[in-house]
């Protein structure tokens, strides 16, 4: 059972460097203004949950080994898990384990000083710079218990000012991640507002065994050996890309409910699932859960009618019923059922997500589909349901991408935008078709929501 402790976050902790060393199982606490007696007695009772899940994270995410460093990102009122993630980093090797703590997206720091906002900004992308080139692994809390906490010191314009300063510090970072040059893995953990949000209960403890009970299979957590049962269906992800390459697709045929459209590939697309490798031979898997086959489509070669089958989290709204009309690349006509206004603003501000970054394939039979749940959660609902993803595409599903400029990558056929959002349109009665570039020989790689039989070697 892990042993949980509280991080001391001194008054002066920030003054010379962006983030705090993590002490090997923690030697001092802190006292703070939520529940955390709450998550640490929870945290206790499922005890056998989280320490599969750090396991998880960290060796079948992170390829943690000895002599690795790890730089945790994490809402504050993550501390106690934050720590137990940490002790675990170190048990397997780490040699400096580091947290960027923040409230709201932004960073403790510059929430404590921030008329300083651009001076510390432009620390914090030297840091991160320097971290890429040193091979830290990149751990992301995406949530936390009880919610994220929000920043109340800093008035709505200025906070606006300041994130818009932090966006550009991560720029390179964005770039080096979607390049596979860096590790780093992304996860949501159990939370009292996930569940209220997916089982309309009470913003409580209930909600939140509800939310991790449910996701336990999902994670993979109730194996005997979680970490070996993930490596084998990563390596099921890692066949099925290579026989999708093996087809050498020009063009992709979607039909199933109300969606047919098509979409062509750029000549050199690669077909990606399961985990990437880093140019030091690191492995990592970017997201936990992971269910899907995807490449980055050419953004000038979308053509038909896209029918969006969940609720996607559009610009603070959970946008319904979405449909998009594609001619040669571009959405020329779109509508929703529910917050329409959202796709309005998101298309003013990045004209770029007009165009497709992403196409992906999951099964209908994939373990989170088959719990018939909506998790207003791109993480989760993302891997239930086949996808397209608007705006930014995948330099590293190009062949030699990770060495392209984006003037490049856009000659190449894969999109730059300031956003990549994935919209689900798998259906049960999803068919597929791609059609071969040397030969224009057809195949059929779904029929009825399922991967057909070509992938039976698997």
């Amino acid at each position: 059972m892990f042993k949980i402790f509280v991080l001391f976050l001194a008054s002066s902790l920030f003054a010379s460097n962006f983030f705090q060393n993590m002490q090997y199982k923690g030697s001092c606490r802190l006292k703070f203004d939520t529940p955390q007696t709450k998550i640490e007695k929870f945290m206790e009772k499922n005890s056998d949950f989280y320490e599969k899940y750090y396991d998880v994270i960290l060796q079948v995410g992170s390829d943690i080994s000895q002599g690795d460093n790890v730089l945790i990102s994490a809402d504050i009122g993550n501390l106690p898990l934050v720590q137990a993630l940490a002790d675990r980093a170190y048990e397997l090797g780490a040699k400096k384990v580091q947290f960027n703590a923040y409230s709201g997206g932004v960073p403790l720091p510059i929430l404590k000083n921030p008329e300083r906002a651009e001076e510390m900004t432009r620390e914090l992308k030297k840091q991160l710079g320097d971290y890429i080139k040193q091979d830290w692994a990149l751990v992301y809390f995406r949530n936390s218990p009880y919610g994220n906490r929000y920043p109340k010191n800093i008035e709505s314009q200025r906070l606006a000012e300041i994130r818009n300063l932090i966006v550009d510090a991560n720029s390179e970072l964005l770039n080096r991640r979607r390049a596979a040059y860096t590790r780093w893995t992304l996860f949501e953990v159990p939370s009292a507002k996930r569940g209220a949000m997916i089982f309309d209960l009470p913003t409580n403890e209930t909600a939140m065994q509800k939310h991790l009970d449910t996701i336990k299979p999902i994670l993979r957590l109730d194996a005997v050996d979680p970490v070996k049962a993930w490596v084998t269906h990563l390596k099921g992800l890692e066949k099925r890309a290579q026989v999708l390459m093996e087809l050498d697709i020009e063009k992709i045929h979607v039909q199933g409910g109300k969606s047919d459209f098509t979409v062509e590939l750029p000549r050199n697309a690669i077909w990606r699932g399961g985990r990437k490798e880093t140019p030091l031979a690191k492995n990592f898997l970017a997201n936990i859960p992971h269910e899907e086959n995807f490449t980055t489509p050419n953004w000038r070669k979308t053509n038909g009618l896209v029918h969006i089958v969940k609720p996607v989290p559009v610009k603070g709204k959970y946008v319904e019923g979405a449909w998009f009309k594609f001619e040669n690349g571009k959405i020329i006509d779109y509508g929703a059922d529910k917050y329409v206004e959202a796709l309005d603003q998101l298309f003013k501000e990045d004209p770029r997500s007009l165009f497709a970054g992403e196409i992906a394939f999951v099964d209908k039979n994939s373990i989170i589909n088959k719990t018939d749940l909506i998790f207003k959660n791109i993480l989760y609902d993302e891997n239930a349901s086949s996808h397209m993803a608007l705006g930014n595409g995948y330099s590293n599903c190009i062949l030699g991408g990770g060495e392209m400029s984006p003037s490049q990558l856009m000659a190449a056929g894969c999109n730059e935008a300031k956003n990549h959002i994935d919209f689900m349109f798998g259906t049960q009665d999803l068919n597929v078709w791609v059609y071969s570039r040397e030969t224009g020989k057809k195949t059929q790689i779904m029929r009825e929501g399922s991967f057909t039989e070509i992938f039976d070697t698997l």
